[in-house]
């Protein structure tokens, strides 16, 4: 057999899969040593993985996989089927199993759980922090289905924070750390986030340390069966394992989200436990992991865990290259990322203050600054934390209902909205500016009501509730200054 380039070998496993998946059992495709006796020999073969392999005297001649695809041998391997490592209920876990990782951490650094909108509940890790080639941008990097899911698309601008999304009056207990930028799942599963001017970072991963690079596992590298690699996740923390194949091929698909079809994927075992017993290179909350080599270069961010008991390859986790990731991003957005890297522990980085040319980051700041002090304001007071602990569970859905349901679109208009929210931010802004008492004809605190109604008709079971149990809370608006308001709810607190 002529000497194939590692991306002709990569062709050649996905040209195998789509011959194969046809046949009885076969759920994945990739190259790598040929099993003997059950182990491994230095032969390149094509390897065809079944859930369970069925006897010859049980597979009609069609259904018996060839000694070899052009001209390459076969070899027919068991193997569970590897199912994304999201946060969820996986039957044949135990939850009281994991050892969660949910602090938060500041500076940001890679390993840390990663949120986005309280509508998906999704949780992550955060697997490494990228530059942007010419720009000063810093993205966090983890994958898609961490961040989104069938019922809930990405969204520009959608906010990710560690360990989730909630805000608050100072940077000390704030949450929400980034904005989404772009995101993938048909070449790769990933999203990249913005880091917000002013944020702290480190270019590590914890427990690993500082990140050198990235770099590329090659075939022969995997056929070495020494290539050992690292992780650490917000579930299962600081993994190690050893790369057993790339170029793997095979469709991946988990709860409420879209089937896909991936192809050099990496197939990494487990180091087993002292004393024997089973382990896991990662479970379900660790995906978007950067999977790290023994010189600290990323080589991979993991997706996809095999979490059948069942299965000889319990634990074994699957990883796309990084390097995949990064052409894919180029190519989609013109965002060329680059390594994060430093060369000692603790080289604390920050973000660029929001530049004065920027109106759009400008105006942004000044609502977030806004809205910290507002909160804080407002916690002087029980029915005041009330009302801000509302705005944080539901601030997302309320801006998505807005913009796009069409019917709370018009009712929102229709009822005055931007004028009602123009004039709400006004006047917590100037402090002592009177809120007007009629918009349009109509008392200020009438159009209130009627979109507090369109909100619980047409919101999420949880929205609904929290508006019918704390609307008594709002004070009266319409004539009142901010200071007047909330002058209010604390002689409220006080009778």
């Amino acid at each position: 057999m002529a000497t194939l380039t590692d991306e002709q070998l990569n062709a050649l496993a996905q040209r195998a899969y789509a011959a194969f998946i046809k046949y009885p059992n076969v759920h994945a495709v990739a190259i790598g040593n040929c099993e003997r006796g059950g182990r491994e020999v230095d032969e390149l073969a094509i390897t065809v993985f079944v859930t369970h392999k069925l006897p010859r005297s049980a597979l009609a001649a069609d259904e018996v996989i060839p000694p070899a695809f052009e001209g390459v041998p076969t070899d027919v391997v068991e193997m569970g089927i590897p199912q994304l490592a999201e946060l969820g209920d996986i039957p044949g876990v135990a939850a009281d199993s994991k050892d969660l990782d949910e602090g938060r951490y500041r500076p940001l650094k890679g390993g840390i759980q990663i949120s986005g909108d309280a509508i998906t509940h999704g949780k992550g890790t955060l697997g490494f922090l990228a530059k942007v080639q010419g720009d000063a941008r810093i993205m966090a990097v983890t994958n898609w289905h961490v961040l989104f899911d069938n019922d809930h698309p990405p969204s520009a601008g959608m906010r990710v924070g560690n360990p989730d999304t909630s805000d608050s009056c100072s940077n000390c207990t704030r949450g929400s750390f980034g904005g989404l930028v772009t995101q993938d799942y048909t070449t790769v599963d990933a999203a990249i986030s913005r880091l917000d001017p002013n944020t702290q970072w480190l270019a590590e991963i914890q427990c690993i340390g500082f990140v050198t690079g990235w770099n590329t596992v090659t075939m022969a590298q995997a056929q070495s069966r020494t290539y050992k690699v690292r992780k650490y996740g917000r579930t299962t923390r600081l993994t190690g394992g050893t790369v057993r194949r790339v170029g793997l091929v095979a469709t991946v698909q988990g709860p409420n989200r879209p089937p896909r079809l991936y192809s050099n994927g990496i197939l990494i075992e487990p180091n087993r436990p002292l004393g024997g017993g089973q382990a896991k290179f990662g479970d379900e909350g660790d995906s978007g992991a950067a999977v790290v080599n023994a010189a600290n270069e990323v080589v991979g961010i993991l997706f996809a865990v095999i979490l059948d008991t069942s299965s000889a390859n319990y634990g074994w986790g699957v990883a796309f290259p990084v390097n995949d990731m990064a052409t894919r991003f180029q190519q989609q957005s013109s965002i060329q990322l680059i390594p994060a890297t430093a060369t000692r522990i603790g080289d604390v980085q920050t973000t660029p203050a929001a530049s004065s040319r920027s109106r759009a980051d400008a105006a942004a700041a000044e609502v977030q600054a806004l809205g910290h002090r507002i909160e804080r304001e407002l916690s002087g007071s029980e029915q005041g934390r009330q009302l801000a602990a509302l705005w944080m569970r539901h601030s997302y859905e309320l801006g998505r209902l807005v913009n796009h349901n069409r019917k709370v679109g018009a009712l929102w208009l229709r009822n005055g909205g931007p004028a009602l929210f123009q004039y709400a931010l006004r006047a917590a802004k100037l402090r002592d500016q009177i809120i007007p008492p009629m918009i349009d004809g109509r008392p200020f605190d009438t159009c209130v009501d009627s979109l507090m109604d369109v909100f619980v008709r047409y919101g999420s079971d949880a929205l609904k509730a929290d508006l019918q149990a704390h609307r008594a809370a709002l004070p009266p608006l319409g004539g009142r200054s901010y200071e007047e308001i909330v002058a209010h709810l604390q002689d409220r607190r006080r009778g």
